[in-house]
């Protein structure tokens, strides 16, 4: 019965310490997911505005013609 316990103990012990570990590691994909995602929307941003100016300047240049 000891030997029972004790086993039940460290298997306790080391399935917590598996858990720890399993979630910091999901913590950690995840954001760094939400940051690849941000960055993505960051430079779809960037490139709409881009095109945005660069159709404004050719239409300018277009009237002055």
């Amino acid at each position: 019965g000891e030997q029972t316990r004790a086993t039940r103990e460290t298997e306790g012990a080391q399935e917590r310490l598996t858990t720890q570990t399993r979630g910091e590691e999901q913590r950690a994909t995840i954001g760094k997911s939400g940051e690849e995602t941000r960055q993505t929307a960051l430079q779809q941003e960037q490139f709409r505005r881009y095109k945005e100016n660069r159709d404004f300047q050719q239409a300018q240049s277009a009237y002055k013609s």
